[in-house]
């Protein structure tokens, strides 16, 4: 099976210890086959709206690209630009599946000693877990809304 075969797909609490790092959940740990140790595959690491999303090299090169052919746009898509792509880290995992965040993310996302780590399917967010909660206790309020109801509909869920 291909890691294109292999999805990251659901939610896991967890924590980050004293130096900073996380643990890439047992879930997770079969798409990325062959990162432990492996400083030539690096997670792409970035900050976005209350999160820190991690990507591997081949999805944050195919976001990148996104981006970078949109980058003649003015005004707050090209601060958009300029901070995510301007934030991102290269960050290894190690051989006991642990990944380093640098303090500067970790600082941005708010994150502190629990965490939420949420599969999306080819890449995944990190969320602090108060942070978290907020956002999804939001979500539970918004989503009975009308708007919400017929994007809902129109894409079938």
């Amino acid at each position: 099976m291909s890691r294109q075969d292999k999805k990251l797909r659901g939610t896991t609490t967890n924590t980050v210890d004293s130096k900073g790092r996380l643990i890439i959940p047992k879930r997770f740990r079969d798409f990325f086959e062959g990162y432990p140790g492996n400083s030539e595959m690096p997670l792409m690491v970035t900050y976005y709206s209350g999160a820190l999303y991690a990507y591997p090299p081949d999805e944050w090169d195919k976001r990148e690209r996104k981006l970078l052919d949109n980058e003649t746009m003015a005004g707050q898509y090209q601060q958009l630009i300029d901070n995510y792509l301007g934030q991102v880290s290269e960050c290894k995992i190690d051989k006991q599946w642990r990944v380093l965040i640098p303090s500067e993310l970790r600082a941005m996302a708010g994150l502190k000693d629990e965490i939420v780590i949420v599969g999306l399917v080819y890449y995944f967010k990190v969320w602090d877990r108060e942070r978290y909660e907020a956002q999804r206790i939001t979500f539970d309020k918004q989503v009975d809304s009308e708007d919400y109801q017929r994007v809902i509909r129109e894409i079938g869920l």
